[in-house]
């Protein structure tokens, strides 16, 4: 598990498929699943979430891979889609899960 202070801190995602996002509203938690190339599946777990955006309009075509991750400002990341959509969040961290490592998390 690597908690990321910021995005930078965490693998490079661009590419990886975007599998699932799933809020748990009553814990404040929103985990996302990613199929990544080299590390299989790992999730972004993000804590005590306040704001989630998520658009699936696909302007620039249907995708369903991240193209990159941003942290524009502490507490606010975003993932930008192949597809031209930007999946906004404001929580206060989040942790990356690689491979066997979420299998015992």
């Amino acid at each position: 598990m690597v908690p990321c202070a910021n995005m930078t801190d965490g693998p490079d995602l661009h590419d990886a498929r975007l599998i699932a996002v799933h809020v748990d509203w009553k814990d404040g938690m929103c985990v996302i699943d990613i199929a990544h190339g080299t590390l299989g599946h790992c999730t972004l777990r993000f804590s005590a979430v306040s704001h989630v955006t998520l658009p699936r309009t696909q302007p620039w075509g249907p995708a369903v891979s991240i193209n990159a991750l941003r942290q524009p400002g502490p507490g606010h990341y975003e993932i930008d889609m192949q597809s031209g959509d930007v999946i906004d969040i404001r929580a206060r961290d989040v942790l990356f899960v690689a491979g066997s490592e979420h299998l015992s998390a």
